[in-house]
């Protein structure tokens, strides 16, 4: 039997100083079910050409790249995609479907990406916030040089105008920027199985990671 994956995984070490702008170490959610498929996730957000170039183009190096509990990210109304804590210290994205039964599209998720990396120079959601996003998403687009990727998953994620996310992002609170949606790297990693033991299952496993959120709410709150 393979040995348990780590929980966190650092960046390779190399001679380029170019090597420090990167996400520095990547730690998957590791009490949700195959975290080693949400690392592989992580890797290939990392290893993207696109956002490679793009975070060595503005000298960024961000110490974590996190998976996002999605339940506790998840109301009625709306799902939080990503957040950025302290302007880069840490950054957060959901990987998994509301469901738990596999993964995002994957160029959603990095759309996610160029959001959050704007909230390391902007925190609100302005008209110069959101024109920088715009910037870093065409930027990462242009500049992967790969081809031939697939999306993780036939789903479709609605994405409205920076119009009407300015609008409903005026209530949010912001702790360091998130990216909340009312809505090809050179690896691809496919979804994960549904649980074993249908819904029920996949209920007991979504109420252990609520849990598991609000001991951490109650652990900052000390």
């Amino acid at each position: 039997m393979a040995p348990p994956i780590p929980p966190a995984r650092p960046a390779p070490s190399g001679p380029s100083s170019n090597d420090m702008y990167t996400f520095t170490t990547l730690r998957p959610l590791p009490h949700l079910p195959n975290p080693s498929r949400a690392l592989e996730y992580l890797e290939r957000i990392r290893s993207d050409a696109g956002v490679r170039s793009v975070m060595r183009r503005y000298k960024w190096t961000v110490p974590v790249l996190a998976e996002m509990e999605p339940i506790g990210n998840t109301d009625t109304n709306s799902r939080t995609l990503g957040r950025n804590y302290n302007r880069g210290a840490l950054i957060e994205v959901r990987l998994r479907t509301d469901a738990y039964d596999g993964y995002r599209d994957y160029k959603t998720v990095r759309k996610t990406i160029a959001h959050e990396l704007a909230h390391n120079v902007f925190g609100d959601h302005d008209k110069d916030f959101w024109e920088l996003c715009g910037r870093l998403e065409k930027e990462i687009e242009r500049d992967d040089w790969t081809t031939g990727g697939r999306a993780l998953s036939n789903q479709t994620f609605y994405e409205p105008p920076p119009e009407r996310r300015v609008e409903q992002d005026r209530g949010a609170s912001w702790s360091g920027g998130t990216h909340t949606l009312g809505g090809g790297g050179r690896k691809t990693v496919t979804p994960t199985a549904a649980p074993a033991g249908g819904a029920e299952s996949r209920r007991e496993m979504m109420a252990k990671a609520a849990e598991v959120r609000l001991k951490k709410m109650a652990a900052a709150g000390k």
